[in-house]
């Protein structure tokens, strides 16, 4: 099948390309929920969110290729991100309306909710993070979702020929 695309001089999603062209040519493609694949990067707040926009980027233009939009099972616009996107609006919305005429706890629903709805990525980062760390990282994690989500968006409107400016032409 060629490998990877090798426009993607960044690592960001040419792994998920290169399963979709495996598909299209009829070979079956597995995917493992349970596998756990540890990635020996060492993020900073801003270089984690950047990783995720960059993806989202490169995601939405693969998606425009396909003529296709995000599955249920692929993040980066997909209902899933949809889903979590909403409770972080509702979150956000809530958080700024209290004191407004909102029980001053009335977050904690959209909260519990979005909790609810990251449980098993909430429950990794705690088991590999801790439970401080983790603490501080739903919000990056918020961030990186709505940024990439948007990225997503604008990538799919990016030239057909090029994935992005950062990649090779």
């Amino acid at each position: 099948m060629g490998g990877f695309d090798e426009r993607f001089r960044l690592p960001t999603v040419e792994d998920i390309e290169l399963g979709l062209r495996l598909v299209d040519a009829g070979i079956p493609v597995t995917v493992v929920p349970e596998a756990v694949v540890i990635h020996h990067s060492r993020y900073t707040p801003s270089t984690f969110v950047m990783n995720y926009v960059l993806k989202g980027f490169d995601f939405g233009w693969v998606m425009r290729q396909r003529h296709a939009v995000p599955s249920a099972r692929c993040g980066y616009g997909g209902i899933d991100d949809l889903v979590s996107l909403g409770l972080v609006g509702a979150l956000a919305l809530s958080l700024v309306a209290c004191g407004r005429g909102l029980p001053p706890a009335a977050w904690l629903f959209p909260l519990g909710a979005l909790l609810f709805h990251w449980r098993r990525f909430v429950g990794e980062a705690w088991r590999c993070l801790g439970a401080w760390e983790a603490v501080w990282f739903l919000p990056l994690r918020a961030a990186a979702l709505v940024l990439s989500s948007a990225a997503a968006c604008a990538g799919a409107f990016r030239s057909p020929a090029h994935p992005a400016p950062w990649h090779r032409r």
